[in-house]
């Protein structure tokens, strides 16, 4: 059981590693800086947090999900759309949260490239708008099925007060 562990860890490890590694050359940065930024996505997670959670390990589709989106906005080619749908799919299934804070960052590099980019706003020809609005609706078909119980528990769930929140934020103590 151990051993299965530590197996699981060092190919999640090195995936984890490679992909970053191979989607920074992609976007243009040298190796050092590649190796760099590697490393520190590879093991800063695991190192924070508990190594016995897969959501700490498999976590590769994150500069995937940014490499495709990058090139969606920037180049013409439609087979990325669906690239990007994957793998964000597969992001969000692996994390929510990871899924949730991509699209958090993507929306904020949607909307700087909308208004710094000019050339950007051809993305939405006549021709992509079919391909963007059914990226969208493969995206929302796939997540809404993980997101139903989280919309279920909330529904469940009672009004907060002050003193539950309290209790839950960190103190210099703990």
């Amino acid at each position: 059981k151990v051993s299965c562990r530590i197996l699981k860890y060092d190919f999640f490890c090195g995936w984890n590693f490679f992909v970053f590694y191979k989607v920074a050359r992609k976007l243009g940065l040298n190796s050092a800086a590649s190796s760099a930024g590697a490393f520190l996505f590879t093991f800063s997670m695991p190192v924070l947090s508990s190594v016995h959670h897969i959501q700490t390990l498999c976590k590769f589709s994150f500069p995937l999900v940014i490499l495709f989106f990058y090139k969606v906005l920037f180049e013409k080619q439609k087979i990325y759309i669906l690239y990007f749908s994957i793998s964000f799919i597969h992001l969000f299934y692996c994390s929510i949260y990871y899924g949730m804070f991509t699209f958090l960052i993507l929306t904020v590099f949607f909307l700087v490239s909308l208004f710094f980019k000019p050339k950007f706003r051809q993305i939405f020809s006549r021709e992509n708008i079919f391909w963007i609005i059914g990226s969208i609706a493969l995206i929302l078909l796939t997540i809404i099925p993980l997101l139903i119980p989280y919309v279920r528990i909330q529904g469940f769930a009672h009004d907060f007060t002050y003193e539950d929140i309290e209790q839950s934020v960190p103190h210099p103590f703990t």
